[in-house]
Formats: C-alpha cells, structure tokens, sequence
C-alpha cells in the first residue's frame, strides 16, 4: 500500500470516529431535551391541576342589602359605594386581614370578636363556604386564592408552556442532525 492510501484510510478511521462521537453526544443531548419535555409536561400538570380562580371584581355603584339598607365595607368604610370584596382601597386578602386583626373582627362575619360574633364555629357565617376556595372559616373579601393564582400561576404555566415549546423544537433539530449523520 502506498503513503497516499494509508493516508486515505486513517483519514477513514478518524472521520468515522468523529462521526461516531458525533452520534453519541447527538443520542445523550436527545436524551436530555426528552427528560426536560417529560419534566416539564408533568409541572404543567400540575400547574392545572392547582386551585385557581378569577381575580376579584373590583366594582363601584350603589351597593344595597336585599333588605334595602346600604352596605358598609368592611375595609375602607365607605357606605354604599362598593362590597366589601369589592373595596378598591384595600385589594389584597392579606392587607384586608390584617384589618380585621387589628380591629379584632371575625375573618368569617366582620363582626367584633366576643362582643357581636364568637369568632369560631359558632358564628353565624361559619357554614357559608368561601366564593373563591369554597373553604370554611373566612369570608371571600379575605380570600388570598385570587391573589395568588390569577398573576402567579398564569405567568409559570406561560413561562412552562414556553419553555417546552423550546425543548421540543432542540428535540427536532437534535433528530434532524442525526439523520444526517446516519
């Protein structure tokens, strides 16, 4: 054999070579992206399976009781503007409980702790379930399930959406180069 088809041939060799590494890291990055596309499949499963609701309504106008009398919020005290879930003074559930603490009111009726509500299971609201959670034991105008899902849980299903998105469009660039390369 002459030096210019031993040439040709270690050339050979080291091309397969690096098209067999080639392969190999193509095959391990495939494997990556599949595992974050399962991971992040399975967080947008969560994400939706996650209790969330609408954010509150913040509404003005003449507000009145069923029985005719107006009604008084809560929160910032206006008379017959607005409910108190509506209050657009005080907006979130944790500010609006902190009032409630610190004019030592019922989360569940407003009324004032030991004098006008009992403040436990025995107050008049206490079977009423929350309009947002549809849990027991807090009024809806003090409900935090608003707060936290319509902002927070809407931006992580987009940035996961997003993010998948991405994964599997690596994923089919990856399976593109190795087509080419078998």
């Amino acid at each position: 054999m002459d030096n210019e088809n031993v040439n040709n041939q270690l050339n050979l060799v080291e091309d397969e070579d690096e098209n067999a590494r080639r392969i190999r890291e193509i095959n391990l990055q495939s494997l990556q992206t599949q595992q974050a596309i399962n991971d992040l499949r399975m967080l947008i499963a969560d994400l939706r399976e996650r209790p969330i609701c609408a954010p509150r309504r913040i509404q003005h106008g003449a507000m009145r009781r069923e029985n005719g009398g107006r009604l008084h919020c809560a929160f910032c005290n206006a008379d017959g503007q607005h409910q108190s879930d509506s209050c657009p003074q005080v907006r979130d559930g944790e500010s609006r409980r902190q009032i409630l603490d610190s004019e030592r009111r019922c989360h569940t009726c407003f009324a004032v702790l030991r004098i006008a509500c009992p403040g436990d299971r025995r107050c008049r609201r206490w079977a009423n379930p929350c309009y947002h959670c549809r849990a027991y034991g807090h009024h809806s105008a003090i409900c935090e399930l608003p707060d936290r899902s319509d902002v927070v849980m809407w931006r992580r299903l987009q940035r996961a959406r997003e993010a998948l998105r991405s994964a599997e469009a690596r994923l089919e660039r990856l399976r593109g180069d190795l087509r080419i390369l078998l």
